[in-house]
């Protein structure tokens, strides 16, 4: 007498079972596959509307950065501008010094200090 070890090895993979394996449930527990099929979309559903969710919070935290990067712009931007214009203010009011200080006969040193105050900064800033 001959003894013959036979070894059957499945391998499935996906959501649902082969439909062997589905029939056997529905054997046993009548709607058993209904059921495991109905749970499998479920799930499937489920794992779309997290992928989306996903997304739209990738989304938003991307234009959240962007929105943050346009008002730090936008501050530059006008950091720079109040910067010339209180230059030019500068500027305005060394030259007006300046003249006043040689139509009252001051001291020319008096003069060049409110001249060179201009001067320094118009040089200072062409040179970089």
């Amino acid at each position: 007498m001959e003894l013959n070890n036979v070894l059957l090895h499945k391998l499935h993979q996906g959501p649902l079972p082969d439909p062997d394996t589905l029939k056997a449930y529905d054997d046993l527990l009548p709607g058993a596959a209904s059921t495991i099929i109905k749970m499998a979309s479920d799930e499937a559903l489920h794992n779309r509307n997290l992928e989306v969710l996903a997304q739209e919070s990738d989304a938003l935290a991307r234009d959240k950065k962007i929105e943050v990067e346009r008002e730090r712009i936008n501050g530059i931007l006008l950091s720079e501008q109040l910067g010339q214009v209180l230059g030019w203010l500068i500027a305005f009011f060394s030259i007006g010094a300046a003249s006043w200080s040689m139509w009252a006969d001051k001291s020319p040193v008096i003069t060049l200090a409110f001249l060179g105050l201009p001067l320094t900064t118009i040089i200072n800033a062409l040179r970089k």
